[in-house]
């Protein structure tokens, strides 16, 4: 695991893992016969950077790949990815930008992108200190696959939203996101977000979608 340096300044350190599942086994039809042994090995890698207050490069990747041996049957190996972007923050911190494979977990499970996002929040100026701090994002690109790296063919998606955070991870969303495929508005949607908690024990999430169009 990797942390901030000491001293720093409203920043929360950055973190990676590796992980890796072997897995072997033999079978034996009854009566005889012939015997079958599987393998299979998966790993997964997972790394992000600090998230900067002010002025800093920012980057993140999230990914798994399988691959399997099976007597007597194929199965696919597969490499899945969610996180594979990098950018940046700019004008002391107030604007940010990311390129690549991503998930805005501001929209829940409508957050998956392989595009471009630009967030804005404003300065806190000195000696001020909100208890509810905005953000304003817009992004727009490729719908990624479920299960597999790649992205849909002639699938588009796009959308912005704005947030609103809190201490003790308080956080309030509201998105907006449109799908369209091939020229068909496969999905325009309301989202919003809502986590917060009552004292140190009471702790809420909340997450709706309204169909502005109807599913095409």
């Amino acid at each position: 695991a990797l942390s901030a340096p000491r001293g720093a300044r409203a920043q929360s350190g950055g973190w990676g893992r590796v992980s890796l599942f072997l897995n072997a086994g033999q079978s034996r039809p009854e009566g005889g016969g012939e015997s079958l042994t599987s393998n299979e090995a998966v790993g997964t890698l997972t790394f992000r950077s600090p998230e900067q207050e002010a002025n800093g490069l920012e980057y993140a990747f999230d990914g798994r790949g399988a691959t399997y041996g099976v007597g007597g049957e194929d199965r696919q190996n597969r490499f899945s990815l969610w996180d594979a972007w990098v950018g940046g923050r700019f004008a002391n911190g107030s604007v940010g930008v990311r390129v690549g494979q991503q998930w805005i977990t501001e929209l829940g499970g409508l957050g998956s992108v392989g595009g471009a996002l630009v967030e804005v929040r404003p300065r806190a100026g000195k000696g001020k200190k909100r208890k509810l701090r905005p953000r304003f994002g817009l992004f727009g690109g490729l719908e990624p696959k479920g299960w597999e790296a790649g992205w849909v063919s002639g699938v588009k998606k796009g959308g912005a939203y704005v947030a609103l955070d809190g201490d003790g991870g308080q956080r309030h969303v509201l998105g907006f996101v449109t799908i369209r495929n091939e020229g068909l508005t496969e999905r325009s949607v309301l989202s919003t977000t809502n986590f917060f908690t009552i004292g140190r024990k009471v702790f809420f999430y909340v997450a709706g979608e309204y169909d502005v169009t109807a599913p095409g």
